[in-house]
This record gives C-alpha cells, structure tokens and sequence, in this order.
C-alpha cells in the first residue's frame, strides 16, 4: 500500500531567506523555537563588500538561521555516496518518523514551481514536510517561481535530476532531518536587554573604517544608507540591486516589535507603551520595503532618497525607543537582580 505522509507547517519569523524560515516552518505545535529566537536573533548584520565593486550588501539578521538553534534534534546525511533510491528512501523515512527534511545541492533548473524553475541553473535548498509515494512528489516549502515563500509539491525523478546537475559539476548536498526537541525556553527579559544594549552599542562606533569586512548592529542602517547613495549614483548597476535588502529590514522590526511586546509584559506588566511606540518604526519599514520592491519591478531612481530619508527616521526613532525601553527594563527587579548576579 503506498504511504502519504504530510506534516503540519508552522509560520516562519523570518523568510528572507531558505535558511532562515526553517526554523518556525518546523516549529507549529511549541513556542520554545521562537522564544529563543527572540531572545538571541537581535543584531542586524552587513558586508562592506558592496563599497568595493560587488552589488550587495548581504544584509541578514545575526542568529536567524535554523542551524543556531540549540535543541533541534538534527540527522545529516552527506549524499555524495548515495544512490537515487537511497535518497529517495531515506528522505521519506526521516518523514514517516516525524522529522522535517532540510536539503541543498540541489538544482533549481530541474524542480517544478521553484524560483529557477527552466531559466538557470542554481545550487539551492529547501524544506520537505511531506510525500505521496502513489504520485511520487515531495511537498517542498520554499521560494517558487513568483518568489513567494509557499507551499507546492516537486516530483522525485525532477528531484534527482536536480541533484545530478549539482553532482555532475561536483557540488554534492546533504538531508538533514530536523524537529524541536521536547525542551522549556521561556522569554528572557534579562537577555534581551543585553543583546538590546549591544545593538545600540554599535551607534556609538559610527562609521570609522571603510575597511573590508563586517558591521553589526544599528549602525548597518548607515552602511544600507551609503547602499541606496551607491545605487542612486549608478555606481551599484540597477540589473544588479539586492531586492532583499529592505525586506531583511522589515522583517527585522516586526520581529523587534514582538520582542518588546513579549519583555514588557513579563518586565513592565500593565504597559504597552514602547510596543505602541515602535510600531510606528515597523510601519515605515514597511513603506521602505514597498518603495524599494516598486522600483526593483521597473526603474525609478526618483524613490531612492525617499527611502533613504524614511530610514534616517527609523534609525532616529529606533535608538530613542529602544534607549528608553532600556532604562525602564533597569528599573525593574528582573533586570536588577540578574545584573546583580
């Protein structure tokens, strides 16, 4: 009798990227991932790669990956000595045992729906939740072809072919089954205030250097600030800009604004003051990240000191809630007594 097999999908906190949406996409039965993601995922983080010839500034959010998280319970299988049936089978068992099946190496070009999908070829990821041996497909969560992170199924031998295309140019990728162990992580006030204080840190630095290498915290907004000039100068090639950079943004402070709001109803119970405030900076993110997908869909270089200006306001709002969230958290007994420690 051929087995079917599809397992529940959570929602990812962040999307921007493949390895970033595993993490809550596995995750929809506990809040432990996410609260411990809350807790550490805080620094935005930059290359200064982009002042000297490259197109992006390969902007992420510090500790967003699924690999951070440290009560995963992980099987990884390199594949390069592995045969297509054993693949396939191994793939579907890590499936019928309750795990969520990470790969890489494997060929956009080849599978159905995918971002690449017959138009290049790409060493690329994604997420298998589940199988229909009787219609051999793989229900993949991933980008498609409308680079939407959604759900669609990719069949076995289009699989395969993906993963021979990779082969064939000595690019081999693994599986890795992946689900939530059974642990307790709560919202930690303490730690947010300290990944909070070096956030802002960053600020006081500036700019020093243009020197190789990268940047954390909310000082990146200046360097995505000397992006958008080296995009409005020609300097960056507009065939060539980074449409993500502003949805790393966004995603950024939604999951900022949930931060707040967790730690001031265990720290300040009673006040949603700063939650309400930097809703506001989650607004303006939004509008940037509109802005700049308008003029990533047809050129028009009029809108790029428009989201420069709003992304001044957002720094500027940002540091002045975020230092005044701070101090209140200091005048509480949670923060006092564990800085005490």
């Amino acid at each position: 009798m051929s087995r079917k097999v599809e397992l529940p999908l959570g929602t990812p906190f962040y999307t921007t990227y493949h390895f970033q949406g595993l993490s809550g996409a596995v995750s929809p039965h506990t809040q432990n991932v996410r609260n411990w993601y809350l807790n550490e995922s805080v620094q935005l983080n930059c290359n200064k790669i982009f002042l000297y010839g490259f197109s992006s500034p390969h902007l992420t959010i510090d500790r967003s990956s699924w690999t951070w998280y440290p009560h995963f319970d992980k099987y990884i299988y390199p594949t390069r000595f592995l045969d297509d049936n054993t693949v396939l089978r191994l793939i579907c068992q890590l499936l019928d045992h309750g795990y969520y099946v990470n790969f890489d190496g494997v060929d956009d070009y080849y599978l159905e729906g995918k971002t690449w999908y017959h138009e290049r070829h790409f060493c690329h990821d994604g997420l298998i939740y589940g199988y229909d041996e009787a219609a051999g497909t793989f229900d993949v969560f991933a980008y498609d072809q409308n680079w939407l992170y959604t759900c669609f199924q990719i069949r076995w031998d289009s699989f395969l072919a993906g993963r021979a295309s990779m082969t064939e140019q000595g690019l081999y990728g693994t599986v890795c089954g992946v689900k939530p162990k059974d642990v307790c992580v709560e919202v930690d006030p303490q730690k947010i205030d300290c990944n909070l204080q070096s956030y802002l840190a960053s600020a006081e630095d500036g700019i020093r250097s243009d020197g190789p290498g990268e940047v954390s915290g909310v000082v990146v907004h200046q360097y995505v600030m000397r992006y958008l000039d080296r995009l409005y100068q020609g300097a960056i090639p507009y065939d060539k800009m980074d449409w993500r950079v502003f949805r790393v943004i966004w995603e950024h402070k939604r999951f900022m604004l949930e931060r707040i709001r967790k730690a001031e109803a265990i720290a300040l119970p009673g006040n949603a003051e700063f939650g309400d405030r930097y809703l506001a900076v989650v607004r303006m993110a939004e509008q940037m990240k509109g802005m700049y997908a308008v003029h990533h869909r047809k050129r028009r270089d009029f809108v790029l000191p428009g989201i420069k200006d709003l992304l001044v306001r957002v720094d500027s709002a940002e540091k002045e809630i975020l230092q005044a969230f701070l101090l209140a958290l200091e005048k509480t007994k949670i923060i006092r007594g564990g800085n005490e420690e």
